[in-house]
C-alpha cells in the first residue's frame, strides 16, 4: 500500500466527459466494502486525530455514497457509484482518503482541525496530485477546533493529509 501527501485542502470533485471521449476505466471491482473499510480503519487508528474518532463503518460508507450520489454530476461516475452500491465492491482506482484539517483556508488567521473522510473515484490517472480527473464523495466531516494559524511553512500546504488506497488494489 502506498501513502502520498496531498497538498490542496479543497478538491474540485466534479468532472465532465466530452461526448467523444471514451468512458473512464475505474478498474475491476477487487475488494469488498468491508475490506476497504477495515483497511482504512486500521491505517487511521494511529493518526493523532483519527485515533479519537469513531471507526468508519460499512453502513456509514454506504449511507455517505447514497447521500452524495446526487452531487455526482458526471453520468459515468454516477453509474460507478450505483454499481458500488449494488455490488458492495470498490474498484481498483477507488480510494478512501482522510484529512485532518485546513490551514488558514479562508484567510481568517485560523487553522481548522477536522476529521474528514472522502471517497475518491478516478479513471486511473489519480496520482499524488488531486488536480486530476476524478470525483469525491464526502463520507464524514467533523470540525474539531479552530486555533490561531501557525506561521506558514513553505513545505506544507495542509495540516495533514494522506491518501489511503483501497486495500491491496495498488502496488
Amino acid at each position: 500500500m502506498r501513502f502520498a501527501t496531498v497538498l490542496p485542502a479543497l478538491f474540485v470533485g466534479l468532472t465532465s466527459l466530452e461526448a467523444d471521449e471514451p468512458s473512464p476505466d475505474f478498474g475491476s471491482p477487487s475488494r469488498s466494502i468491508d475490506q476497504a473499510v477495515a483497511e482504512f480503519n486500521q491505517e487511521t487508528a494511529n493518526n493523532p486525530i483519527g485515533k479519537d474518532q469513531p471507526p468508519l463503518t460499512r453502513d456509514e460508507f454506504l449511507a455517505g455514497l447514497r447521500f452524495g450520489l446526487d452531487k455526482v454530476k458526471d453520468p459515468a461516475f454516477a453509474n460507478h457509484v450505483r454499481e458500488i452500491l449494488k455490488t458492495e465492491r470498490v474498484s481498483a482506482n477507488d480510494e478512501l482518503h482522510f484529512m485532518t484539517g485546513y490551514r488558514d483556508f479562508d484567510q481568517s488567521g485560523y487553522d481548522i482541525k477536522a476529521w474528514r473522510i472522502e471517497f475518491i473515484m478516478s479513471d486511473g490517472s489519480l496520482t499524488t496530485s488531486r488536480a486530476v480527473p476524478g470525483v469525491m464523495v464526502i463520507i464524514r466531516e467533523k470540525l474539531i477546533s479552530a486555533e490561531p494559524a501557525a506561521p506558514p511553512d513553505p513545505q506544507e500546504q495542509a495540516l495533514s493529509s494522506r491518501v489511503v488506497k483501497a486495500p491491496g488494489l495498488h502496488p
